[in-house]
């Protein structure tokens, strides 16, 4: 069997992000902000994907630019509301480092997260690939 390639259907670039929607309806959002993640950003990023989804829902894949990006408190809470989640079906986030106590941390604050929330390991995707 052979896929077809993926295309992008819309997209939209902003400070803080990459937003795509690809041809199989995956919005992958590629942060682009170093160090701290912070609300602005948070808001910014939905804005933007709120307006390219034009009121529908998606799964969405989550990738960063750099290594070690962290959310504020701010935003751990923005990300657990129902605005930040009313178009999402479900969350994915491919990380490059795996800490066991950071994870933990995440799923900790997400147990209020509306929705399927999945964490890929860099190293995963190439070998599933």
């Amino acid at each position: 069997m052979v896929l077809k390639e993926l295309s992008v259907v819309s997209k939209i670039d902003i400070p803080s992000a990459d937003i795509n929607i690809y041809s199989n309806d995956i919005m992958h959002i590629h942060i682009k902000v170093r160090n701290t993640f912070e609300l602005s950003d948070s808001m910014e990023i939905v804005e933007a994907r709120t307006k390219l989804a034009q009121g529908k829902k998606h799964p969405v894949l989550y990738t960063t630019e750099h290594c070690f990006v962290t959310p504020s408190k701010e935003v751990n809470n923005y990300v657990a509301s129902e605005e930040r989640s009313k178009l999402v079906i479900a969350d994915a986030f491919v990380i490059k480092v795996y800490r066991k106590d950071l994870l933990q941390k995440r799923i900790c604050y997400s147990k209020v997260l509306f929705g399927l929330l999945v964490f890929f390991r860099m190293s995963q995707m190439l070998s599933n690939g």
